[in-house]
């Protein structure tokens, strides 16, 4: 499930789902630099550019490391763009990864541990040769995998205290139970919750996978 909220009419967030096969759905969240129009249109270029690679790497890492040449070659160097990609693998019940600059995904596991999603490398669209690192981690049932923007984590209240990481592994917490659109709905009412009056200033994006029991 996932949630999408631009600070302006444009906003710099991305998001998508690419069914692989039958048995494999890439799924990403993205934010690229500025905002408005030419932050929409960098985020168009990263969305044409991850769903063409797709279908042509194997690897998360493969992907990332085409879309960032392609990305650097085709946009002003000052521009670039943060990404996490992953691809579920239903029938093996494991997620292969590579984190790309972004704020670090949270892995439910067990019911009460959390692990940060972190292995990848560096922004998108910045240097023209980099290599990437991907892992393989296993999905087990009642798993939750949490990806965020940096919207989410930085939404301050009117005393200048940030909403946290730690707020937002509270709320995960408590209501694991819940199916993955029930927790995003408890995730912004927390945030909402925790701003008050105080104006939004950058994009929120959310999207949780959740693995039911069999």
């Amino acid at each position: 499930s996932t949630f999408y909220h631009p600070h302006l009419e444009v906003g710099g967030d991305y998001y998508d789902f690419i069914t692989l096969s039958q048995t494999k759905i890439a799924f990403c969240l993205g934010d690229v630099s500025g905002k408005g129009l030419p932050a929409a249109l960098l985020m168009a270029n990263l969305q044409a550019t991850l769903r063409g690679q797709s279908f042509v790497q194997s690897s998360p890492k493969d992907i990332i490391k085409m879309s960032n040449l392609l990305l650097y070659n085709s946009t002003d160097i000052r521009k670039f763009a943060t990404l996490f990609y992953g691809i579920l693998d239903i029938e093996n019940n494991e997620i292969t990864f590579c984190n790309a600059g972004h704020e670090n995904p949270l892995h439910l596991r067990n019911g009460n541990t959390f692990e940060q999603l972190v292995t990848g490398g560096t922004v998108l669209g910045f240097l023209i040769d980099l290599n990437f690192k991907d892992e393989k981690i296993k999905f087990e049932e009642e798993e939750i995998v949490t990806l965020f923007s940096d919207g989410i984590i930085d939404a301050m209240n009117e005393d200048a205290e940030l909403f946290g990481i730690e707020r937002l592994k509270d709320i995960i917490l408590q209501n694991k139970e819940k199916s993955s659109s029930e927790i995003i709905n408890e995730i912004i009412a927390g945030i909402q919750l925790h701003a008050g009056e105080n104006p939004q200033f950058d994009d929120i994006t959310l999207l949780v996978i959740k693995r039911n029991n069999r």
